[in-house]
């Protein structure tokens, strides 16, 4: 060691200008000066020192010192070889750990590590330049160590987001662990109160099994009371048998009582007063008496109609048998001519009970086939039975049968031919009544057959009930179609049609359970009749495709055969079509209190609405016989659309659209009346006709009279329809068929009268200018005429 400098005696190699930059080069940074250059990091210091030749001075002089003169230093290029002390001096060492940027980074060990290393790679002039390039690499280092820092400050920052983020995701966390330890604890009080409950339940089925328990002891002891019932039962049974014999005996008596009721019936009805269609008040033997009876030797019976000998010899064993009264004979003779008369042409019917015929109840009726119940209008003839040993053509029984077919007569007014029979099985008469045409037509013929075999009987009615029989001896056929079902019940029968009940096909709790059927008659085919029906059925179609829907008081279509929907409806033979709902006749019997009469009303009003608001509609024949009481729905219904007009597409509102009139004569509009009394008149004076001629010729000027309907129209018929159902006398008189006739009490003058006193009532004349107006709203108030005299007065 060298005591002026303090350095070892420690060497280190020559070192060449290659392997100075290899050195500078393998501790250089990337974006820092290299080792070799002379210009060290602007932000670091070296210490201080000063040069004294080219030995480190023994002085020490501070870092900074030793800093400034490495800047100013001037590296030679070439090398020489020095002496290094083994350590490094231990000032310079202290000036690097105190030096502010230095001191973070360097510690006493590595400067010492450094030292050793490159004073065993390293050789320069002096050892001042060799501790300046070690400072510089340690400068090098600090700063690398700066840049490592700040990265690791990023990362560090970085980290610190993150690892905010991780905490607050972890209060986030920490938040629903709370949420669902609550829930938790939700469930775990849920889960205690179904427990509480299961108890209880488990409670309640102890209580329960107990109780079962408790049945079975008094299932038990019920059993116990069976048995002792059971016993009872038995003696019962043995009294009932004593009791059934003594029943019996009872019984023979009865049977007795009733042959003998027979024949105190049978003396009665041959001394009683009957009242004659028409021969007035008298018995029936009386009755009998005024006939003309022609006595038949024989009859003529169809030869194909004639009995096969299977045939005969089941009325051969009915008329072997034996009957205690007239009673027994009914079903097994209705059960055997079931069997010989074809059933596609007619049904027998027991009517010994059913008074259909005016009041009057035949014992067996033979009628049309297709039908739920016995009806006059459908009856081919009657069947009256007596008692085995009684008189069969005895005044009162003939003038009995001869009433039946009276009745007969006024049901099918256009049938002339009408045959009964009088028959105990054993022995029969037939008896035949013609009339002439016309329901007040009075009687021709009588003819009365000798006494005839049953089989010849049966002969007999196959002929006149087949399809080759005359049309003067048998009832008009149903002109129902065959699809609708059988007749429930025949309501009504007009020159144009014929309306039956049927059941509804249409099934579901709020639908009807019948409906109303209308076919044509043949008698209503003709080209103007026709006109009428296929103008209702298209109404109806129309009505029912109009919204908002009809209210109840508008009929609605619901039926109509296949191939009537199918094809154009022009030249068609007769229209059928079924309509609901199935009502009654309307008049003041039909309601219990004046308030229920107030309210149907208001619900023909409800149907003129809408017909005349959304349907465009004037019914244009509404009258008492056009509407109808639904009693299910209890509310009236407009039925009958056979006149009514639509406003034609195009336009707008009512009142320029014109027409020939087509209603009812009741319902002729005031304005048309003036036109046909003016009509007449001048036909009368330029014709030079009595006003009985040109009556005659009436209806003809008052269809062609050009008219435009209005609401006002069907508003007048209704205030006509309301006065008629009080005052129904009053109306009685004006028939359509009666309205061209010259008395002024039921003709068109009596009309006219009636309108005027109408429109003069002070308690009417209001109602009938609101109607004239068509003021809907205010002609509701019609209806405080009808309750007005059942008001309490208050106050």
């Amino acid at each position: 060691m060298d005591p002026a400098s303090g350095v070892g005696s420690r060497t280190c190699g020559t070192t060449t200008p290659s392997e100075a930059g290899t050195l500078a080069g393998e501790n250089s940074h990337p974006t820092s000066p290299s080792v070799g250059s002379c210009t060290p990091p602007t932000t670091s210091s070296s210490p201080a020192g000063h040069r004294q030749g080219n030995h480190y001075s023994s002085t020490h002089p501070n870092h900074r010192d030793i800093h400034d003169a490495i800047q100013s230093l001037q590296i030679q290029q070439e090398f020489i070889r020095i002496q290094l002390p083994d350590q490094i001096p231990d000032q310079f060492q202290q000036d690097l750990l105190e030096d502010r940027e230095c001191n973070r980074f360097y510690t006493p060990r590595l400067i010492k590590d450094l030292y050793a290393e490159l004073s065993m790679m390293c050789q320069r002039d002096t050892v001042e330049d060799f501790l300046d390039l070690f400072f510089r690499l340690l400068q090098r280092l600090a700063w690398a160590h700066g840049q490592a820092m700040a990265e690791m400050r990023e990362k560090l920052a970085t980290l610190t987001v993150q690892l905010k983020s991780k905490e607050g995701e972890l209060k986030s966390k920490q938040g629903e662990l709370k949420s669902k330890q609550g829930e938790l604890k939700s469930k775990q009080g849920e889960l205690k109160s179904k427990e509480g409950e299961l108890k209880s339940k488990e409670g309640e089925l102890k209580s329960k099994e107990g109780e079962l328990k408790s049945k079975e002891g008094e299932l038990k002891s019920k059993e116990g009371e069976l048995k002792s019932k059971e016993g009872e039962l038995k003696s019962k049974e043995a009294e009932l048998k004593s009791k059934d014999e003594h029943l019996d005996t009872l019984k023979k008596l009865n049977m007795e009582l009733q042959n003998n009721a027979e024949h105190w019936k049978s003396a009665y009805l041959q001394n009683k007063t009957h009242t004659n269609d028409m021969l007035g008040s008298l018995t029936t033997a009386e009755a009998w008496k005024q006939y003309q009876v022609e006595q038949l030797t024989n009859i003529h019976l169809e030869p194909e109609h004639k009995l096969v000998d299977t045939e005969k010899q089941v009325l051969t064993v009915l008329g072997k048998r034996k009957w205690a009264c007239e009673r027994d004979m009914y079903e097994p003779l209705v059960s055997c001519l079931a069997t010989l008369i074809p059933v596609t042409n007619a049904v027998v019917w027991n009517t010994s009970t059913t008074r259909y015929l005016g009041g009057l109840a035949p014992d067996l009726t033979i009628t049309l086939t297709n039908i739920e119940s016995p009806e006059s209008t459908f009856a081919y003839g009657v069947i009256e039975l007596k008692q085995q040993d009684e008189k069969l053509d005895t005044d009162s029984n003939l003038g009995q049968l001869a009433t039946y077919l009276t009745r007969l007569h006024r049901a099918q007014p256009e049938r002339t031919h009408f045959w009964g029979v009088l028959s105990n099985i054993k022995d029969s008469f037939l008896l035949t009544m013609t009339f002439d045409n016309g329901p007040m037509a009075t009687c021709q013929i009588v003819e009365k057959s000798p006494n005839l075999k049953l089989e010849e009987v049966v002969q007999y009615i196959r002929a006149n009930a087949s399809q080759q029989a005359p049309l003067n001896t048998i009832p008009a056929r149903l002109p129902f179609p065959s699809g609708v079902g059988k007749l429930h019940r025949r309501l009504a029968t007009t020159a144009k049609w014929m309306v039956g009940q049927f059941l509804n096909p249409i099934k579901g709790p709020n639908a009807p359970p019948y409906m109303v059927v209308k076919s044509s008659l043949p008698r209503g085919q003709d080209r103007h009749v026709l006109a009428h029906h296929v103008n209702e059925l298209l109404q109806l179609r129309r009505l029912n495709g109009i919204e908002p829907r009809a209210p109840p008081s508008i009929a609605q279509l619901i039926w109509e055969p296949n191939n009537q929907q199918k094809y154009n409806l022009s030249g068609r033979a007769g229209i059928d079509f079924g309509i609901t709902p199935c009502g009654i006749g309307l008049d003041l019997g039909t309601f219990s209190t004046p308030e229920e009469c107030g309210f149907i009303l208001k619900t023909i009003l409800d149907g003129l609405e809408w017909l005349h608001a959304h349907a465009k509609t004037i019914h244009r024949d509404l009258r008492l016989e056009n509407v109808v009481y639904d009693k299910r729905q209890r509310t009236a219904v407009i039925i009958d659309f056979d006149c009514a007009w639509n406003l034609p597409s195009g336009e707008q509102d009512f009142g320029t659209a014109q027409t020939t009139y087509g209603g009812g004569i009741m319902c002729t509009p005031t304005r048309v009346l003036a036109d046909f009394r003016e009509a007449m008149r001048k036909t009368t004076e330029i014709n030079n006709m009595s006003e009985l001629e040109a009556m005659r010729t009436a209806q003809r000027y008052l269809t062609n009279i050009k008219y435009a309907p209005v609401p006002a129209d069907d508003l007048c018929a209704f205030v006509l329809l309301v006065l008629a159902l009080l005052y129904p006398r009053r109306f009685r008189s004006f028939k359509e068929y009666k309205i061209f006739e010259v008395s002024s009490q039921s003709g068109l003058r009596g009309m006219e009268r009636l309108l005027g006193s109408i429109n003069d009532s002070p308690i009417w004349g209001p109602w009938w200018k609101m109607a004239k107006e068509g003021n809907v709203s205010g002609l509701r108030g019609i209806t405080d005429v009808i309750i007005w005299p059942f008001i309490e007065k208050t106050g």
